[in-house]
């Protein structure tokens, strides 16, 4: 890009109307953006350090991601296939932690309140954890997140990163049996 020696400012419009792992979505009631469905990034400069900062949210919203957060509230990452590598959820989620093998692991559900119960998931979740890494015989990681979605109408997916996972269950689904949460 010429003239860009000092950065530049690119605006574009993205359609966040995409629902479950692997996309985005923008709604008043959550945002959920996998990065690498919605961000460009200079070809030159693929491997140089980034920024990512989220505005004008609600004041009862938080932001999940696996990104480090600079001092000044935004985001940071590495490079480019780092910040593509951590979905974002911003909204009033729930949240529980775990401590298991020396990895601290969050789970951030968002859902309706009435569609899910923490305390049958986690413990669902810790077997998962156990299993995984036993089979594994390897955690490369010191934290790890668990982004989990339990819309009414659809859902079924799940979208594995380094340090986090995206997954959606259909709400009917994982009250019947909160062991679908594994498929």
């Amino acid at each position: 890009m010429s003239g860009a020696a000092n950065g530049a400012e690119i605006e574009y419009e993205i359609l966040a109307m995409l629902p479950g792992p692997y996309g985005a979505d923008l709604t008043s009631r959550h945002a959920f953006f996998n990065l690498a469905e919605i961000l460009v990034y200079p070809v030159d400069e693929r491997s140089g350090s980034v920024l990512i900062g989220f505005r004008d949210i609600p004041t009862n919203w938080k932001i999940a991601t696996t990104l480090d957060q600079s001092p000044a509230g935004d985001f940071t990452a590495q490079n480019y296939d780092r910040l593509v590598d951590s979905p974002v959820e911003i909204s009033a989620f729930e949240e529980v932690h775990f401590d298991e093998g020396g990895v601290y692991y969050r789970v951030v559900v968002d859902a309706d309140r009435g569609d899910y119960d923490l305390g049958k998931l986690v413990p669902v979740t810790k077997k998962i954890v156990a299993a995984e890494t036993a089979w594994m015989n390897d955690r490369p990681f010191r934290t790890y997140l668990f982004l989990c979605h339990f819309p009414r109408d659809s859902g079924g997916g799940g979208m594995e990163h380094a340090y986090s996972t995206a997954i959606e269950v259909n709400a009917q689904v994982l009250a019947d049996n909160p062991w679908r949460l594994l498929t």
